[in-house]
């Protein structure tokens, strides 16, 4: 998965007025310019052309599964690796976020840092426990299931 992060939602423009009032307003602008544009589907294509699977699909940061990552390609400074979705606030403390971006970006992580066996093999257990579908794993709500962040976690752990 690759995401541009320094443009769009994240390029800062925009403001409040009236901050703390009833009537507040918070502006918040999207901006994407060409070169931006450019250099992540490159990125992307360049990193498709290396996978066994050479296929790209977008996806919005509301997706409750993909991981991401942001990294230094130059590896003078630490990568960051992060679900999509983030920290997921607004189910914090509900023991109902899927852990499956996370653990997916642990397996970036470790494909980034030269471990590309290990990296697969944390797939295939993420894969073999979605394919058991809700009613034999403990998949969260988002997936349709009725298991929590910790019960689908433990399964990934177990199938690993």
């Amino acid at each position: 998965m690759v995401r541009e992060n320094t443009e769009g939602e994240y390029s800062s423009i925009g403001g409040k007025m009236f901050a703390g009032a009833e009537r507040e307003l918070v502006l918040q602008e999207t901006v994407m310019t060409r070169v931006g544009v450019d250099r992540i589907l490159r990125f992307a294509y360049d990193l498709a052309q290396h996978r066994r699977k050479r296929h790209l699909t977008s996806a919005t940061k509301s997706n409750g599964i993909a991981p991401s990552a942001n990294i230094n390609l130059e590896r003078r400074f630490p990568s960051l690796f992060e679900p999509v979705h983030g920290s997921a606030p607004d189910i914090a403390g509900q023991g109902i976020a899927n852990p499956i971006g996370q653990i997916w970006c642990g397996a970036m992580m470790l494909e980034h840092l030269g471990h590309a066996e290990a990296r697969a093999a944390v797939l295939t257990a993420i894969e073999k426990v979605l394919a058991k579908g809700p009613e034999q794993a403990p998949l969260t709500p988002d997936l349709g299931g009725t298991g929590s962040t910790e019960a689908l976690g433990r399964a990934i752990a177990a199938a690993l």
